[in-house]
């Protein structure tokens, strides 16, 4: 197949990298390799999937959290010629240079290692545009107006996920109507239910605790036809109250909180459970309190719920 016997995948542009992940997960698939997920921080977890044995045919092993695993494993493994298990490093995020997997990663060629890097800050709108009629044409449309593309940015924010999302969107429509060409009045009917799509940003920047983000975020929200505060707090609800469940059940091992919640154990050991103790008890239910008065305003008719729900949680934050 032409496959290096040892691959890498990162970059904090968290869009591109899972769709090539799945993607090229999939081509792979399709040539008859079977394909494992491992975790590399459990101790010799990569090198027993390397020793397991005789296979008839070719295997990926995709490893998550590679930077935990044995450095040398992965030195040797990508020497191999023919390999019977190829080893695919999954690294969210861009590799810390100052470690020595960051700097092994980085002396690798292109032809082993897809990076996938947030755009600078000043080229934010210009990346999300270009990005934008790109995922346009890959789709087989284009805009009828140059600017129409610049218009859906303005509204939707830069984060390539919800404006692949909204792409997604605008081809039903067009292929509904039987054309190729998307319109300022096509442009127009989606941009009215685009509210939904800026509550990844929000949950993102609470995750990491960032101020500014959540600012940025919510500052891209439009408040007209009707208020944002009811549909933002109760998407919001889901993540906050996974984040309360985690610290009740913290005295138990990852897999027992896994098994209860019912929700995948890497997920929630990695992602979920380390954001909860950043943000600690007393500051998840402050946050929570946030988002019950958010829809307690609205309902009660207060005179501007967004402005009042925006400043209690930036003050959350």
């Amino acid at each position: 197949m032409g496959v290096p016997a040892l691959l890498v995948v990162s970059g904090k542009e968290g869009f591109l990298r899972r769709r090539f992940l799945a993607e090229f997960l999939e081509e792979r698939r399709s040539d008859g390799v079977s394909i494992e997920i491992i975790d590399g921080e459990p101790p010799r977890s990569v090198e027993q999937a390397l020793d397991g044995g005789m296979f008839f045919s070719q295997r990926m092993a995709v490893v998550e959290n590679p930077e935990k695993g044995n450095l040398d494993t992965y030195k040797a493994h990508a020497e191999v010629k023919d390999p019977q298990t190829i080893l695919l490093l999954h690294v969210e995020g861009q590799p810390d240079g100052r470690t020595k997997f960051g700097k092994w990663v980085k002396s690798l060629s292109k032809k082993v290692h897809q990076n996938f890097p947030l755009p600078d800050k000043f080229k934010e709108e210009e990346a999300a545009i270009t990005f934008l009629e790109e995922e346009v044409r890959r789709c087989g449309k284009s805009f009828g107006h140059p600017e129409l593309s610049r218009a859906l940015v303005s509204r939707c924010g830069y984060d390539f996920g919800f404006l692949a999302l909204e792409v997604k969107k605008m081809v039903a429509i067009v292929d509904h109507h039987g054309t190729n060409i998307i319109t300022s009045e096509i442009l127009k009917g989606v941009l009215g239910s685009l509210t939904q799509s800026h509550v990844g940003p929000v949950i993102d920047a609470l995750t990491k605790r960032d101020k500014a983000k959540l600012m940025k975020a919510l500052s891209l929200i439009p408040t007209k036809p009707r208020d944002p505060s009811m549909l933002i707090s109760g998407a919001l609800q889901k993540t906050v109250l996974r984040w309360f469940q985690v610290l009740n059940l913290d005295a138990l091992p990852t897999q027992e909180m896994a098994r209860i919640l019912k929700a995948n154990h890497w997920f929630i050991k990695n992602k979920v459970l380390p954001v909860a103790k950043h943000w600690g008890m007393r500051d998840i239910l402050r946050l929570i309190e946030v988002l019950a008065n958010a829809e307690r305003s609205v309902l009660s008719g207060h005179i501007n719920p967004w402005r009042g729900f925006c400043a209690n949680l930036i003050l959350a934050c």
